[in-house]
């Protein structure tokens, strides 16, 4: 029964047992809110450990959870965009910062909107070059990512090193 209900699901994740998701989780968490892929972590994380790839499905369910946790977070800050913008459009005060800011989020959402919408669009064998070529973009970022995340203890050093060079070692004193 229960492979008649996940066939055609990647349910990859499930072999990694609790131990590892919840740590996965922990990453996922951590790496959402920095300027890094955090979708990245969630591919290098278990090749580094020597994990199973716990796969798409386990992907998009952490994406959900982290959305789920920024929305919860940013509750009121969104709610008073809402609110704000809904009230400065009644007004017409199309000056105010909420409505403006809220214009600025729609205009940014818009490209990839449009690129999705377009794609949809095209005939699968037209489709099919342009996900390869996503697919391959992806795979050298995660590359990318993760040669920069291997030489980063190296521009730390270097760091360290630099502003011990130039203010001696009493800059670790304060």
């Amino acid at each position: 029964m229960a492979e008649a209900c996940t066939q055609g699901i990647d349910t990859g994740f499930v072999a990694l047992g609790y131990g590892k998701v919840a740590f996965l989780g922990v990453v996922q968490g951590i790496t959402e809110l920095l300027p890094i892929s955090s979708t990245a972590h969630m591919r290098v994380v278990p090749a580094l450990l020597g994990w199973q790839d716990p796969g798409s499905a386990f992907s998009a369910a952490m994406q959900m959870a982290a959305l789920a946790a920024v929305v919860s977070y940013f509750w009121t800050d969104m709610r008073d965009i809402v609110l704000g913008s809904t009230r400065a459009l009644v007004r017409r005060d199309f000056a105010d910062w909420h409505f403006r800011f809220a214009v600025w989020i729609v205009l940014a959402t818009l490209p990839i909107a449009i690129f999705g919408l377009a794609l949809s669009l095209i005939n699968e064998e037209k489709r099919k070059p342009i996900l390869r070529f996503t697919d391959s973009l992806s795979e050298v970022m995660f590359k990318f990512t993760g040669l920069v995340m291997y030489m980063a203890p190296l521009g730390v050093g270097g760091a360290i090193a630099a502003a011990i060079g130039t203010e001696g070692f009493g800059v670790f004193s304060g």
